[in-house]
């Protein structure tokens, strides 16, 4: 079913998408705003944002809303430190004369760095911007099977999606190669992990599969991983060792797959269309015994779709 999602808000705060904000982020919102020259006062135009086929996206401006003259859209990334600001031009797309003007961020021109652009209009040769609203976001095309699964594609995703404070972002993901974790299996004694890995890698050759801290990353555990001719694998978390390191407390491991000599690969969730996951795909935890007495284990995601696992010592008496 396609998912197509309405933002119902006028004002423009923070744009974090996940939180609220406080009048000191809104105060700090507010400076960053000026800083890209935005005439705050403007009554910012209502954009809808549709996946199309391959990934790239489609923004669109409908009648009876005015796009000012020489002005384009612009994404912005959220983080300064990230890539230049696209910039793409408006135009009159073949609906049959219907006033809409779309503009489309082609996938296949296009690199975008990892993490949150959001998403504005730009005067051409100018520095003044407008912010928008978030209207109609379709993401349907990301639940493709075609999506789920591209041949030989690295990790570069794309999601459309409306902040909480009615903004319109796109989260997005870049990296050469990928290890898509499609099912993750918690059971009285393992934890059993299917994927699938993205890029031009090395396939039907057997892979590391690492575990390490993150807070020193001295403890590593390294066990081996089959990786098939189409790419898929299969691991079972070495629960022994993993319960023999624990350092105490609470504690992060970071997973990844390394061919022998080659570079790390992260183990992480980036398919489908959801910008956040970490509350939709939580995952039970594993018990059992620790250098100090009860241990549990739970893999769980991170805010960029990672997943680590969680280790922490277990209270007798509590859940």
């Amino acid at each position: 079913m396609s998912r197509v999602r309405r933002a119902w808000t006028a004002a423009l705060g923070p744009r974090n998408g996940r939180t609220s904000a406080t009048s000191a982020a809104g105060l700090r919102r507010l400076t960053g705003l000026s800083g890209l020259g935005l005439a705050r006062r403007s009554r910012p135009l209502t954009v809808d944002c549709r996946v199309m086929p391959g990934g790239s996206l489609a923004f669109e401006v409908s009648a009876g809303q005015s796009v000012p003259r020489n002005w384009q859209l612009a994404l912005h990334p959220r983080h300064e430190n990230m890539a230049a600001t696209p910039r793409i031009e408006f135009e009159q797309p073949d609906t049959g004369g219907d006033g809409s003007v779309r503009a489309v961020l082609d996938k296949r021109h296009w690199e975008l760095a990892e993490g949150d652009w959001d998403v504005f209009l730009r005067c051409a040769g100018g520095s003044r911007s407008r912010p928008v609203r978030a209207g109609l976001v379709e993401t349907a095309r990301l639940q493709d099977p075609a999506a789920l699964r591209p041949p030989d594609e690295r990790g570069r995703t794309w999601i459309p999606y409306a902040t909480e404070d009615g903004g319109l972002a796109v989260r997005t993901w870049l990296r050469p190669a990928h290890a898509e974790v499609v099912s993750v299996e918690v059971h009285d004694d393992a934890i059993r992990l299917k994927g699938l890995l993205h890029g031009r890698t090395a396939r039907a050759y057997h892979y590391r599969f690492l575990a390490r801290l993150q807070d020193n990353g001295r403890h590593l555990i390294d066990a081996t991983c089959f990786v098939d001719q189409h790419g898929d694998f299969r691991i079972t978390l070495p629960v022994d060792a993993v319960a023999e390191l624990h350092p105490g407390g609470e504690a992060l491991w970071d997973l990844r797959l390394s061919a022998y000599g080659g570079p790390e690969i992260r183990l992480a969730m980036l398919a489908g269309d959801l910008v956040d996951r970490r509350d939709v795909s939580v995952f039970p935890a594993l018990r059992c015994a620790g250098p100090g007495g009860g241990l549990s284990l739970r893999p769980q995601l991170t805010r960029d779709h990672d997943l680590v696992l969680r280790t922490a010592d277990t209270v007798p008496g509590r859940p």
